[in-house]
């Protein structure tokens, strides 16, 4: 997903204090909870 996609969305990729979205960080931490769930590593 890139920021053009986000527009496209309408999902917004900086918040009203300036900070970013930051979907690299958000998709480890999905997985590593995945993990943490009992989901097999390859597949989360």
């Amino acid at each position: 997903m890139n920021g053009k996609d986000m527009e496209a969305a309408g999902i917004a990729t900086v918040d009203a204090s300036g900070d970013l979205m930051d979907f690299h960080g958000l998709r480890h931490f999905i997985c590593i909870q995945l993990v943490f769930s009992g989901v097999p590593a390859k597949v989360a």
